[in-house]
């Protein structure tokens, strides 16, 4: 009798967050930038995953539907308010927010097997490592550009830090080699931020792991770390910017641009307290899309008021806490550190490892709920 392949939301969901590790690979191997076949591939496998796994869980039902009915008075309030401007932005992040990072919310917070779920970003990310580390031996690089890149950067450390989570938890050899091999490929071509997302990773994994295992952890940590020192010395590091970038106290805390960004939105900041001057508004100001506020807080603020930004804070923490209170969870572990970036990169309505967070956060939540029950 044939194994049947079950279709599940933890073989979806990880099937969805490698697709930028295909996307990568194509694009050297094919030498182009172009990456529209990512387009029907996520569309696929939301349509799978939506499909193929429809809870009966009530409550999960009840929470869906007020989430969603939230979500669109926010983007309808926005649409009225800055009616000149749809074609221009929100049209745009519309098509990002309800046709990619609402897909991933749905699908990851109807996770119920997260032991399952680690198992799947384990063995894909050793697979895809083991990929990036051949093709760096075929082709001689990992990007059709020439240094810097950003998205490149955090794929690699995507797929570092599950592997080294892995190792705290059970250790294997060969996860380390290869959560340093990808970290070695993320720090020659990623962005600062990748250096926070690592140390955020290390600081949890060390946090909820157990008290022999946190001994053992330090001396990996503070082996592992003298061993990239000892790279960048020796100058294996010299054409990666964000070495660069963290080792020059002059560009340490270099900006990139962002204060021109802080100072044209402040005025915005508290001029609508109750619901914000919409999403998107940040954009809308500066005039450019790729113009974006740079900080979860400021964009919260500028976009849905203070008193909406008050309220979404107070749940964060109170998933956050719960989080915190429990124990090792790896995929947590990760897209909480994935998410850290919001704070100086990226969009809330439009970031999808913030999206997987989130809808990791409420199935975990819903989970315990029905194990009470």
């Amino acid at each position: 009798m044939r194994n049947k392949i079950i279709i599940t939301n933890e073989l979806m969901l990880s099937l969805i967050i490698f697709v930028p590790c295909v996307s990568t690979l194509l694009q050297v191997i094919t030498g182009s930038s172009n990456s529209l076949f990512s387009v029907p591939l996520y569309l696929f496998l939301f349509y799978i995953g939506i499909i193929a796994n429809k809870s009966k869980n009530i409550k999960y039902w009840k929470f869906i539907t007020a989430f969603m009915m939230i979500d669109i008075s926010l983007w309808l309030y926005s649409c009225v308010i800055n009616i000149n401007s749809i074609d221009t932005v929100l049209l745009r992040m519309l098509k990002q927010h309800f046709g990619f990072v609402v897909p991933i919310f749905y699908v990851a917070s109807n996770i119920r097997d997260f032991e399952m779920f680690e198992k799947y970003l384990i063995l894909f990310s050793k697979f895809f490592s083991i990929l990036f580390f051949l093709m760096y031996i075929i082709f001689g690089k990992l990007s059709i550009l020439d240094s810097y890149d950003m998205s490149l950067g955090y794929v690699l450390v995507t797929l570092s830090i599950i592997l080294l989570a892995s190792t705290f938890k059970r250790f294997n050899s060969i996860s380390l080699i290869l959560a340093c091999v990808d970290l070695f490929f993320a720090l020659s071509f990623g962005s600062r931020g990748i250096i926070v997302v690592l140390c955020s990773c290390i600081l949890l994994c060390i946090y909820f792991s157990k008290r022999k295992i946190k001994i053992y952890s330090v001396c990996i940590v503070t082996t592992v770390t003298i061993l990239f020192v000892s790279l960048s010395l020796m100058g294996v590091f010299e054409d990666s910017r964000t070495i660069r970038l963290v080792t020059n106290p002059d560009t340490l805390l270099y900006l990139s641009g962002r204060d021109r960004i802080f100072n044209g939105l402040e005025p915005y900041l508290f001029n609508a307290p109750l619901l914000g001057n919409g999403i998107g508004a940040d954009r809308i100001v500066m005039g450019d899309y790729g113009l974006y506020a740079h900080n979860v807080f400021l964009e919260l603020l500028v976009s849905v008021g203070l008193l909406i930004t008050i309220i979404i804070i107070a749940i964060g923490y109170s998933f956050v806490f719960r989080f915190l209170k429990g124990s090792f969870n790896l995929a947590l572990i990760v897209f909480f550190s994935l998410s850290l970036p919001l704070l100086f990169t990226w969009s809330i309505w439009t970031a999808p490892n913030a999206w997987i967070l989130l809808g990791l956060l409420c199935s975990n939540k819903l989970t315990q709920i029905k194990v009470n029950s």
